[in-house]
């Protein structure tokens, strides 16, 4: 699995937050491509390829309390943004 990430996360929440390799969505994508084109692991490398685009670096946060993933930028990570 991925790497835990501590940093920004309260106590409670670090041990329910686990960095995404880019490889898990990509096989994840290419594996529901034939159910489905346009799956949600598609959707997330389509998201994270316009970051690539504007430079940004994506990082995939999977939260295991309620399985949802979330693509951040490490650039934005941790930042306060309005």
């Amino acid at each position: 699995m991925g790497k835990l990430i501590e940093k920004d996360f309260e106590e409670e929440e670090v041990s329910t937050i686990v960095q995404l390799p880019e490889s898990f969505i990509m096989n994840s994508a290419l594996y529901l491509e034939k159910q489905n084109s346009n799956n949600i692991f598609s959707q997330i490398l389509q998201a994270s390829d316009q970051f690539k685009k504007a430079g940004m670096t994506p990082i995939y946060l999977l939260d295991k309390s309620n399985m949802s993933i979330k693509l951040i930028t490490a650039e934005t990570y941790g930042k306060a943004l309005h």
